[in-house]
Formats: C-alpha cells, structure tokens, sequence
C-alpha cells in the first residue's frame, strides 16, 4: 500500500474518531443537562447555568432538547 492511501486513510480514520468523540460529548452534557432538571427541579436554563455553559452553548443545547 502506498504512503499516500495510508495517508489517507488514517486522514479519514482520525476526522471519524474526532466526530464520535464530538457526539458523545453532546450526549454527556444533554444527559447532564436533563438530570440536573430531573433531581434538582430545574429548567433547562438554570441546569446549563449550573454546568457553566456559555450563552452559544446554552443557545445549541437548548435546540437540542
């Protein structure tokens, strides 16, 4: 095999592992999220407030739920 394909490749490979590493990422903190608003009773707001989120991040979670 050539370099250029292994290149590739593993080009492909680490763009693959970088998006599931994303998405379960976002699954983590909209899990947190809706137990924070399950056991301590709060809206979607004050539960991304309590986990800190920036105002972009709040504003995409919030789209998300």
């Amino acid at each position: 095999m050539c370099q250029a394909l292994r290149d590739l490749m593993k080009d492909e490979i680490d763009k693959e592992v970088a998006e599931r590493v994303r998405q379960e990422g976002e699954h983590v903190v909209l899990n947190n999220i809706q137990k924070l608003m399950k056991t301590m009773n709060l809206t979607a707001e004050e539960a991304m407030q309590a986990l800190e989120l920036s105002e972009e991040e709040q504003a995409y979670y919030k789209a998300l739920l």
